[in-house]
Order: structure tokens, then C-alpha cells, then sequence
């Protein structure tokens, strides 16, 4: 069975790829939330990921409960990640709020090249649904690589 955190990344995957397609709904802001011309939608990772049990908009008295479903989630990947890496940088790394809080989580984790830590898009500025597809697929080949080596 493949690893839970390498699931869940791939799960993240494949609500930015919806996203995506529903980008005049769904606006990808990894700060906060969008505003209530947008649907009242979430509007980072995670949020848009609490949103996709159902596709219908959220009004402004469901943010409570979108908001403790994102942080549920939060913790879930934090915790998948442990199990992997015995720290939860890499998982702060996905869904931090900040590109500079992004980027940092990366580094501390010791898995990114200087190059890479510097280019990516994720890591330095507000990103695409593309941007955050590729840093999620590369989450997803260091998570694998990390396995290896430890098998």
C-alpha cells in the first residue's frame, strides 16, 4: 500500500487540478480566503481540499466549520509526515500561508537543492495551481526517495 503522506499529496494533486479547471470559481490565494463575490469559497490548499467533499458554494456562516477542516487536514498531513521524516517541515512546506514561510519549511528539511530551493515558484512567490502541481510532485519523489533509502 503506498505511503499515506505520498496519498495525500497526491489527493492535493488532483483538487488543484479541479481548481484549475474551475478557476473563474475558484481563486488560489495560499493567505486567506476569497471573498464572497468568489462563492465564498477557501481559497489555499487546504481550504479548497476542505471544500471538495461538496462543490457547492460555502456562504460566509460555513467558514467556521471550512476553517476547522482545513486545520484537520493540517494536522493529518503533519502527522503523515512524521512518519516519514520525524519532523513536519515538509508538510508546512505545502500549505504555509507565506512564501517565505514555505521556503523556510523546505529548507529545514534538507531534501531541496540551493537551485531548486530558489526557483521554485511555490517557495517564492504566490503561486499558480501549476506551481503548487509541481512542487506537490516533487514532494512526492523526494517523499519516495526518502523511503527508499531508508528501506
Amino acid at each position: 500500500m503506498e505511503n499515506l503522506f505520498i496519498r495525500q499529496c497526491s489527493a492535493l494533486i488532483e483538487t488543484m487540478l479541479f481548481c484549475k479547471r474551475e478557476q473563474q470559481n475558484r481563486e488560489l490565494i495560499m493567505v486567506g480566503w476569497v471573498e464572497e463575490n468568489k462563492c465564498g469559497y477557501a481559497a489555499c490548499v487546504l481550504g479548497h481540499h476542505a471544500t471538495m467533499n461538496d462543490a457547492a458554494p460555502f456562504q460566509k456562516n460555513d467558514l467556521i466549520s471550512l476553517f476547522t477542516t482545513a486545520n484537520l487536514f493540517a494536522k493529518q498531513l503533519e502527522n503523515a509526515c512524521k512518519e516519514v521524516f520525524v519532523n513536519n517541515y515538509l508538510a508546512k512546506s505545502i500549505y504555509g500561508p507565506f512564501y517565505n514561510s514555505r521556503c523556510s519549511h523546505a529548507w529545514e528539511t534538507n531534501l531541496f537543492t540551493d537551485e531548486e530551493l530558489e526557483n521554485l515558484n511555490h517557495l517564492n512567490k504566490e503561486p499558480s495551481y501549476d506551481d503548487v502541481i509541481e512542487y506537490l510532485e516533487l514532494v512526492i519523489h523526494k517523499t519516495e526517495q526518502a523511503l527508499e533509502q531508508a528501506a
